[in-house]
């Protein structure tokens, strides 16, 4: 697995003005479900939470036919990250799971996704905590930004 400052450097954790980094977790694992094809893909990452986004930086290329995924990182803005749920099982490691918008084509109607973030190696718990405060503080910002438009535009 790729480490921090390989990922660095190859530009992985490239963060957009604004962007800052609320926790990083390695040895993640990313299910991603997709039921209008019945298909699952399985991989293995970095969870990265900033205050704008969730990523997942990826130890492979994940494929998924007519879906328009076929990526090295996952990137889901927070805004749909609301209605997840938190799971601590007995025999298994915990999870954070939430359906997430996707496209097939730029074109097409938006599908859900499912999205299972299972934490391995610690770091539920925080990303649990952690989640709702910068969902809740990227919202408030979003409205400014928008009602600063709108302001700007009349």
């Amino acid at each position: 697995m790729a480490g921090r400052a390989e990922r660095a450097a190859r530009g992985a954790l490239a963060l957009r003005a604004h962007e800052q980094v609320v926790q990083e977790q390695d040895a993640c694992v990313f299910d991603i479900h997709v039921p209008a094809m019945r298909t699952t893909r399985t991989v293995r990452g970095t969870c990265v939470l900033t205050n704008e986004r969730v990523r997942g930086l990826l130890t492979q290329l994940v494929v998924l036919p007519d879906t328009g995924l076929d990526a090295e990182s996952l990137d889901v803005p927070l805004h749909h990250v609301g209605g997840g749920r938190y799971q601590l099982p007995l025999f298994s490691a915990p999870y954070y799971e939430v359906e997430v918008p996707y496209r097939a084509t730029p074109d097409a109607a938006p599908e859900r996704a499912r999205l299972r973030i299972r934490f391995h190696e610690g770091g539920a718990d925080a990303f649990r905590r952690h989640l709702p405060h910068a969902r809740d503080a990227w919202e408030h910002r979003r409205h400014e930004r928008d009602a600063l438009r709108t302001s700007t535009a009349h």
